[in-house]
């Protein structure tokens, strides 16, 4: 992960680039399905905005090129761990943030997509705004044609933070059972 200036708009942003190997189309397809599920939601504010992804050949290796917003306060869970014995920031500022998360959350619902790995570390915060991220466990509905689709394939067992997970993501009898229900 590399801090860039995007040279048009003159901001920060986060650079993600990844080695791929022999079964890198695999891997870009999931990267593909994870940066349509940020499109989905269509720049809400409290969903992390994901410009753009390239693969290229950069000396015989393939790279995976994924540009997004840069989170300057880091994650949620840094956050709570620098508030963790002030309670009147907790219940303050720690509230308000918890309503962007659930903003950012409902704005995913009701693009039709499911989070499913919903926790501390896959909210980021972004000049003082909570953000929504990290859609690689997410399943989304087309609510057009009712079709489901997993960035995951759907032959996996149901994605998640263990932790995190609710407890139909234990009891569920297919991974394309979970959906929205499972990230309140």
């Amino acid at each position: 992960l590399y801090l860039a200036t995007d040279m048009v708009a003159g901001n920060d942003v986060a650079i993600k680039v990844i080695k791929t190997g022999p079964d890198r189309s695999a891997f870009a397809e999931q990267l593909k399905r994870e940066k349509a599920a940020y499109d989905a939601v269509q720049d809400h504010r409290h969903v992390l905005k994901v410009f753009d992804l390239h693969e290229i050949s950069l000396g015989g290796a393939q790279l995976l090129i994924l540009g997004m917003e840069y989170a300057d306060g880091g994650t949620f869970r840094r956050w709570l761990g620098e508030h963790r014995d002030d309670h009147s920031a907790r219940s303050g500022q720690g509230l308000a943030l918890f309503r962007q998360i659930c903003r950012g959350v409902g704005a995913a619902h009701d693009a039709g997509l499911a989070h499913l790995d919903l926790k501390p570390e896959n909210v980021l915060l972004v000049r003082g705004q909570c953000k929504v991220a990290d859609f690689g466990a997410a399943s989304f509905r087309d609510y057009a044609t009712g079709a489901l689709w997993r960035f995951p394939s759907s032959n996996q067992s149901p994605a998640g933070t263990p932790t995190y997970m609710s407890p139909e993501h234990f009891t569920a009898a297919h991974p394309d059972d979970l959906d929205q229900r499972a990230d309140i």
